[in-house]
């Protein structure tokens, strides 16, 4: 029961640092909600590692390539309509050769693909956009400051913080304290480690009585379950899958989880792979093993 109530939900959230800096305040490139409010699509991870003589931070490498891992083994058995897809950057050179290759030896060329998975600099995501956006500063209380002076031009900067369609993870070896005072990435580090949001546990159970009640009886027909699921940019109360993966809609309890997707934002799931079914708190009520019998309908 456990693994069922691992709760994936990585909301389209891009965090308000790089449109104060970059944008002088005037873009907002999505609108606030108290949901994402709540819960920043920004975390920040403390390593503590250490460049070595090749301008490699293998720790903050290591660290990279297990949450790579941890996406590619917990959507194992999910189609890649549905998959997450990740990029890994770093604005130094050296770490991006070094997590490149150790990409290539670690992963197959299938997960690689189903994921979308691209290493690269900022200047390898010029027009790119992934889902999850794993970044890896690679300096020290140590580093040169040569490698500072390109952290901190403002063009490479805000592509670094701006790729993430719904997650984005900092793993760094320095804090705000630590970093050149005044740089971009001072203020940023800052900026993130005053909104952020709790980072760990990365577990929590839901305290929606309908989400639990219809997952609970959805987990005895053999379905995987995947709660509060981020699918092309929009969290999906609920996706089941059997043969196939389908979306459940939940209307009606009241919480965060009671507004119902419009035509617009269905359609476009249905696009992504996903279609959507709306469950009605109403009719769940009246006859939940009507219910559990449509959705297996649809699922087959």
């Amino acid at each position: 029961m456990e693994s069922v109530w691992k709760r994936i939900r990585y909301l389209a959230a891009c965090h308000q640092a790089d449109n104060r800096e970059f944008y002088d305040g005037r873009l907002r490139v999505m609108t606030a909600r108290p949901d994402t409010e709540r819960r920043r699509g920004v975390e920040l991870r403390h390593v503590r590692g250490k460049r070595n003589a090749s301008g490699v931070n293998p720790v903050e490498a290591d660290a990279v390539l297990a949450d790579v891992a941890e996406w590619v083994e917990r959507e194992r058995e999910l189609p890649p309509s549905v998959c997450h897809s990740i990029g890994v950057l770093s604005p130094l050179r050296d770490q991006v050769e070094h997590l490149s290759r150790q990409v290539l030896e670690r992963f197959p060329l299938e997960s690689i693909e189903k994921h979308d998975l691209l290493v690269s600099t900022p200047y390898g995501f010029q027009g790119e956009e992934r889902d999850v956006m794993l970044l890896s500063f690679a300096v020290d209380d140590g580093t040169h400051p040569s490698a500072l002076r390109c952290l901190n031009q403002p063009d490479v900067f805000n592509v670094s913080i701006t790729r993430a369609r719904a997650r984005q993870i900092l793993f760094t070896s320095i804090d705000a304290s630590e970093a050149p005072t005044g740089s971009l990435l001072a203020r940023y580090l800052h900026d993130v480690s005053q909104n952020e949001i709790v980072a760990t546990p990365r577990e929590a159970t839901t305290d929606d009585t309908f989400l639990a009640d219809v997952m609970a009886r959805l987990e005895k027909t053999g379905c995987r379950l995947f709660p509060t699921y981020a699918v092309a940019g929009m969290v999906v109360d609920l996706v089941v899958e059997r043969v196939r993966p389908l979306g459940i809609d939940l209307i009606g309890h009241p919480g965060e989880l009671a507004p119902a997707f419009d035509r617009e934002r269905a359609l476009m799931l249905r696009r992504a792979g996903l279609p959507v079914f709306p469950l009605p708190l109403y009719a769940w009520r009246k006859n939940p093993k009507a219910c559990v019998e449509a959705i297996l309908s649809r699922l087959d």
